[in-house]
């Protein structure tokens, strides 16, 4: 799923912003990615259009981002 803009979105709480920064670690341990580098910007671009779409679930964000970053 590209990166979108869609405004005008609700801004993300801070439990939000917790949850996807516990996926994108986990995804960068495991992916052993530096966290801030282009591909885990890329990746949290990603989780964060997932959340956007409706999936909040911590296992199945990591595995949607993972799933999606296999393919480039």
């Amino acid at each position: 799923m590209p990166a979108t803009f869609d405004f005008p979105r609700e801004a993300l709480s801070s439990d939000e912003l917790g949850i996807l920064h516990e996926v994108l670690e986990t995804w960068c341990e495991k992916t052993d990615t530096p966290l801030r580098s282009l591909a885990g910007e890329k990746a949290a671009l990603e989780l964060i259009d997932w959340f956007h779409f409706g999936i909040n679930d911590h296992d199945k964000l990591l595995e949607l981002v993972s799933l999606q970053l296999m393919e480039v």
